[in-house]
């Protein structure tokens, strides 16, 4: 609920807001408020919609590479191409600004269900789930794993096929 979420975390909440906006992003971004909640005894739930292009008539637009009057073939080769690097830096972001969050107990998860923008046949997933534990997180701020090492700790889950 969100009367019990701590202050870290709807901190981390406006820095991913922020961070996924169209003008920082260079791949998806996020419209809207990021929801977010704490479930006792299990972590810390955020949830994300992202979208790549806007509708400009029948042609599409990139909004993150301010790229226009592209096709629906077009706009899905570039959204499909956007989606590892989308998934690369979602998790650096995690690590990085999720070790700031010390509300989270060693044993409690903090988790990202990302619902990803539409495309069809592009072969990417219509959701991920991204979850990492708080005690990964804390070794990773006191030092004691490196960056690569905490990247590999974040469990990525792709649900369903476009």
């Amino acid at each position: 609920t969100k009367e019990d979420v701590a202050q870290d975390v709807e901190l981390l909440a406006s820095i991913f807001q922020r961070l996924y906006k169209s003008d920082l992003s260079k791949t998806y971004y996020v419209s809207g408020r990021l929801g977010y909640g704490k479930i006792p005894e299990f972590g810390v739930i955020f949830d994300m919609r992202v979208y790549s292009s806007s509708r400009e008539d029948r042609l599409h637009r990139i909004t993150t590479q301010q790229r226009g009057g592209l096709t629906q073939e077009e706009r899905d080769n570039e959204v499909k191409g956007m989606y590892p690097g989308f998934l690369d830096e979602l998790k650096k972001n995690i690590v990085q600004y999720g070790r700031t969050v010390k509300s989270l107990a060693p044993d409690e998860i903090m988790m990202f269900k990302v619902r990803l923008t539409e495309c069809k046949g592009c072969g990417i997933p219509k959701t991920l789930e991204l979850s990492i534990k708080g005690s990964d997180l804390a070794a990773y701020d006191s030092g004691k794993i490196n960056e690569s090492a905490a990247l590999a700790k974040i469990a990525v889950k792709e649900i369903g096929a476009q």
